[in-house]
């Protein structure tokens, strides 16, 4: 493809991601105080994912010094000017670790034009279309960056940047503890046929001490990160902090479905029927994850609110598009195998040779 023609894709995809951050920052609306966050003193659990708030204190200085902000009719105000600005960065990262990712797993690359749209497309429905009120936070979209890059790391088997990852990711969201549990599927994933059931190709009985002991090392940053947070804000409100299975059971009834099921837009029930078709396997392994999630989401999310799952954005649009692959190899195959059987049939009987017709004369 001539660079002009990559540059102007480019340029493309860079406008679609600009219009998704301006309509998602702008329509949605900001379920936590945001002057009490920036404090210190909003409710728990929200107060606990610090790390967006010096980025948020940053970017409202520079909006002080934009005074188009202040005018009655633009989008953003300087509260959602911060919030663009950190999402976009937030963005912007993601979609390097999704192309590195995609490209790390996919042998062919047969459809790396689609893995942004797929994931574009995943991210608008994931966070603005939602039963009810459609909520923000500052920290979900950086979660989604800090999600990919640790996917990207354990895929890689590269455990020193994967630390890095869950170290600075716990202070976004907690959600980095469900990276401990890939990295153990990662390990235990071990070479298999294609086809083989999905038992045989996990082997936890033969982890290794380096592997639990890594394992442990994640875990006890996690945990200090999180005890730490929580003794520091131990005297804020708790009033959204506790247990929501009795909240969560009535949505479990047949009317809640659609609500319930629009994870991924609506890919992931998808994903999971057809989960024997992702390869490499170590990848499709990596959704044993998901319903200790759905579990974790049960105790202490809302099922309605899908942006609960949105860490799973990326590794769910590379999953799409090498299902699409996954098709594409199969209609090939099965159109040479057409095409060969065609021309089997249509060829011309083989007439006896020359040598032959003399010596039967």
């Amino acid at each position: 493809m001539p660079a002009s023609t990559k540059l102007a894709l480019r340029t493309l995809c860079a406008f679609a991601a600009l219009a998704f951050l301006r309509y998602y920052t702008s329509v949605t609306h900001m379920w936590l105080n945001l002057p009490a966050y920036l404090t210190g003193h909003e409710r728990l659990p929200f107060q606990l994912r610090v790390l967006p708030i010096p980025f948020l204190l940053g970017f409202n200085k520079i909006a002080e010094h934009l005074p188009f902000l202040s005018h009655g009719k633009a989008v953003l105000t300087p509260d959602k000017f911060s919030f663009f600005c950190l999402s976009s960065i937030a963005f912007a990262i993601t979609t390097v670790y999704l192309v590195r990712l995609y490209r790390a797993v996919s042998p062919t690359r047969l459809f790396e034009g689609l893995i942004f749209p797929v994931f574009l497309i995943l991210c608008l429905w994931t966070y603005t279309v939602h039963v009810g009120d459609v909520l923000s936070y500052p920290y979900d979209l950086p979660a989604v960056a800090f999600f990919t890059a640790g996917i990207f790391y354990i895929y890689q088997r590269r455990f020193w940047p994967l630390l890095a990852v869950v170290t600075i990711g716990t202070f976004n969201r907690e959600t980095t503890l469900f990276l401990i549990g890939i990295y153990l599927i990662d390990s235990a994933s071990i070479p298999a046929a294609l086809g083989s059931n999905l038992r045989t190709r996990l082997r936890f009985g033969k982890l290794s001490k380096v592997s639990w002991a890594r394992a442990a090392l994640l875990t006890a940053i996690w945990l200090t990160i999180q005890l730490t947070l929580q003794h520091r804000f131990a005297h804020n409100d708790r009033s959204e902090d506790f247990l929501r299975v009795r909240e969560n059971l009535p949505k479990l009834m047949p009317r809640q479905w659609p609500a319930i099921l629009n994870i991924g837009a609506y890919t992931v029930p998808a994903i999971l029927l057809l989960r024997r078709r992702i390869h490499p396997i170590r990848l499709s392994n990596y959704l044993l994850i998901f319903p200790v999630w759905v579990a974790v989401m049960f105790c202490k999310g809302v099922l309605s609110e899908t942006r609960i799952y949105g860490e799973l954005t990326a590794y769910i649009a590379i999953s799409v598009v090498l299902l699409i692959e996954d098709h594409a190899r199969v209609a090939a195959r099965r159109l040479a195998t057409q095409a060969v059987e065609t021309a089997l049939c249509t060829q011309p009987t083989l007439l006896p040779s020359s040598a032959s017709t003399a010596e039967a004369a």
